[in-house]
């Protein structure tokens, strides 16, 4: 089977939220899709190993946001690659919350659902979501960010927790010089490159960005 098959199918990229205890989580999935219009369902797939999954269940509200075509790579590395067990995501970015308490992101999205759970699905490594739509409204005009177009024009990576990973396609992983005390972090995915110099032409092996995406941090 060519598993790159998958990637001619229509997707969008979105942002999944909720909060727990007064702390906000969020991922980036490609999953979410409209099922019913009456009443208005939305399903939505995410790794039972993934933090913002674990907060869903305890919380039973999400909310959705669509990414816009000029969606930066900072953003979508932060809540693509990183965990919201050690960061905010939303630290420093422009966000509002919603009738649940919910913040979302403003900023590169282009519309935002409110949406309960009414039911899951246990499909093995993932859970399926099936949720009430409760509010939903466009917040700009700006074309959406399809998969297909973060894949191809944007060279983004596939996130090892996504539906939509193939381990056989990712890239190695290599471990840089451990005995230097130099280490670069990839400001996308927080891949860390330990030795110096940072080579010129070194390609992140997690999120496939160039040394430029890098930054000292020691």
């Amino acid at each position: 089977m060519d598993t790159k098959a998958f990637y001619k199918m229509s997707y969008g990229l979105y942002i999944v939220s909720t909060s727990h205890n007064g702390k906000d989580y969020g991922c980036i999935v490609n999953t979410l899709a409209q099922i019913t219009s009456t009443p208005a369902q939305i399903s939505v797939a995410i790794n039972k190993e993934n933090y913002t999954s674990k907060m869903i269940d305890k919380n039973g509200y999400i909310t959705a946001t669509s990414l816009s075509i000029d969606a930066p790579m900072e953003l979508i590395g932060t809540f693509g690659f990183k965990s919201g067990k050690d960061i905010n995501k939303f630290d420093g970015l422009s966000f509002v919350r919603d009738q649940n308490g919910i913040a979302y992101v403003t900023q590169h999205t282009n519309a935002v659902f409110n949406l309960k759970v009414s039911r899951t699905i246990d499909v093995g490594t993932h859970k399926i979501y099936i949720a009430d739509v409760l509010d939903a409204k466009p917040l700009n005009d700006d074309e959406s960010l399809t998969y297909a177009y973060y894949q191809t024009v944007k060279k983004g990576k596939t996130p090892p927790k996504a539906s939509s990973y193939n381990a056989s396609s990712a890239p190695d992983v290599k471990e840089s010089n451990t005995e230097s005390k130099v280490r670069y972090i990839c400001k996308i995915c927080g891949y860390i490159y330990t030795g110096d110099p940072l080579p010129e032409d070194f390609i992140c092996p997690i999120c496939g960005h160039p040394a430029s995406d890098f930054e000292r941090i020691n």
